[in-house]
């Protein structure tokens, strides 16, 4: 039993110690006298995507009610351009019928910090099992981000996958799945961009069961791509060229027409005319709500860093990408480094224990073996 046990500590305690320690990045809030709004140039074509639904799979040992193939029409019929079945842990492909985009989610752990690997080509199997520490996440943000990819944090407010703190840290990642037919994480999302970290929307239903319209075409992302290609979608995701849905069938009630800036104040134009068109700023704050309205416009003030849009109408609820304040192109985008000297008295740490687990197991079970050997045998007598 002790060598059973302390093979178990060895085996999980050089699992837990399997990554860095990070430095991250100061927080930078956005700045500058121009602004980035991912809604000009006004080129391409609006596309109606899905890159999270889960059927059966895996021999149903995952939570999955519909045959992936049934899981694919179903999105077919509701008129989506794009159609991701996001299996744990594996891209999946359909002979005939609907074309599937090849995307998978990333997740074994109680904590929920989960991944959607948008455009996959290969699958990461590794992942710490518990409740993870923020420099874990970042070093699975780092093994799953690969060229060609669109890395997403899957549904951040599902059992405390990811806290704020984290959001304002964490780097090498593209986007976040802010708005989810499981949960809504818009203030996570609030809190990156609130950090300078620009992480664009992805939205998705995160279904189950495609015959439950409570959860199958309530949640998608609209996507302005030049054509349903891998690399014209995948490129559209990396600009921030989309903007997330809540909604009822896949039906988009009211519609995004144009965002634009004029000078300092950002112009929004809406077909039909909307409920509300709310602006939002750092930290979610409101700052003007225009009602009943097919246009709705606001002027940066000198302490906003960003400003995103919700729009409310028909039976349908939009979240835009936010604009960012810039000093010219693109924010600065700074990743966490690796803290080598902390790592490395981690790790060896770690050594150290080891070889004193090993030590007291070699030293130990011997001399415990022979006593549990002799015990009961009664002592030779020498006497005359």
């Amino acid at each position: 039993m002790l060598a059973a046990t302390a093979v178990l500590l060895l085996v999980g305690g050089w699992m837990f110690a399997f990554y860095p320690i990070y430095v991250f990045p100061e927080p930078a809030p956005f700045s500058g006298p121009q602004f980035l709004n991912p809604y000009e140039p006004r080129d391409g074509r609006w596309l109606k995507a899905n890159f999270h639904a889960h059927g059966i799979a895996w021999g149903g040992l995952t939570n999955g009610r519909t045959a992936e193939r049934n899981l694919a029409e179903a999105y077919a019929a509701m008129g989506y351009d794009i159609i991701g079945l996001s299996t744990y842990w594996r891209v999946e492909t359909l002979d005939g019928g609907p074309q599937v985009f090849p995307a998978y989610e990333h997740g074994g752990n109680l904590g929920r910090s989960h991944h959607l690997v948008i455009g996959a080509r290969s699958v990461l199997h590794f992942d710490y099992p518990l409740v993870q520490t923020v420099h874990q996440k970042q070093f699975m943000l780092r093994l799953l981000r690969r060229p060609g990819e669109v890395l997403v944090i899957a549904h951040p407010r599902l059992r405390g996958g990811f806290s704020f703190s984290d959001m304002a840290k964490l780097t090498d990642y593209d986007g976040m799945e802010a708005v989810s037919g499981i949960r809504q994480s818009q203030e996570w999302w609030d809190a990156a961009l609130g950090a300078g970290r620009l992480r664009w929307i992805v939205a998705g239903d995160d279904t189950h069961d495609s015959s439950d319209r409570d959860q199958t075409g309530v949640c998608w992302t609209m996507i302005r791509a030049a054509s349903p290609a891998e690399g014209d979608v995948l490129a559209a995701i990396r600009q921030g060229h989309a903007y997330g849905v809540e909604g009822r069938g896949g039906r988009l009630g009211v519609a995004l027409d144009s965002c634009e800036m004029r000078g300092r104040t950002i112009h929004v134009r809406t077909v039909p005319a909307a409920t509300a068109i709310t602006f939002i700023g750092q930290g979610g704050t409101v700052r003007r709500t225009v009602g009943n309205a097919s246009e709705a416009e606001y002027t940066f003030r000198d302490d906003d860093t960003y400003i995103r849009v919700e729009i409310v109408g028909q039976g349908t609820h939009l979240y835009l990408n936010p604009v960012v304040r810039t000093a010219g192109g693109p924010p600065d985008t700074a990743e966490a480094r690796v803290n080598w000297p902390a790592s490395i008295a981690m790790w060896a740490s770690y050594g150290v224990l080891s070889l004193v687990v090993l030590a007291s197991v070699w030293y130990g079970w011997p001399g415990r073996f022979r006593s549990r050997r002799t015990r009961g045998v009664p002592e030779l007598s020498t006497g005359q």
